[in-house]
């Protein structure tokens, strides 16, 4: 498994990011990890230049302000030709979000709670 030099975690649940950025530290798979709260203040990370690019993104779809799947609209737009991986991570998923998952061409989804093996089985895979 690759280790990456950015990764960004976009999720309302402080122990859901504490515990995310504990398992990538652990698993030596992330070098510097940044976590925010929602997808308004992921977009204005990405948009300042002063800010490294992350190569791979946990996303939460379900968050106030600007959920998962508004920032994918915004994120596919601002990020063309950057691979940045992204892997969206949810407790509940319905029939309308998981619909708008596919029209925008993304599929890996973790159920909360993430664990290290679904962490090692997603990042594993070269798709994501």
């Amino acid at each position: 498994m690759s280790q990456y030099k950015t990764v960004l975690l976009v999720d309302d649940d402080y122990v859901n990011n504490f515990v995310t950025e504990r398992m990538l530290k652990r698993a030596n798979i992330a070098q510097n990890i940044k976590s925010v709260r929602n997808g308004e203040e992921a977009l204005t990370y990405l948009s300042e230049e002063k800010n490294p690019c992350p190569e791979l993104i946990f996303l939460d779809i379900n968050m106030p302000e600007m959920d998962g799947i508004n920032f994918l609209k915004h994120f596919k737009k601002m990020v063309l030709g950057k691979k940045i991986k992204v892997v969206l991570l949810t407790g509940h998923i319905g029939q309308k979000q998981k619909k708008s998952l596919d029209d925008l061409g993304f599929s890996h989804v973790i159920q909360k709670p993430l664990t290290n093996e679904k962490l090692v089985s997603v990042l594993e895979k070269e798709s994501v």
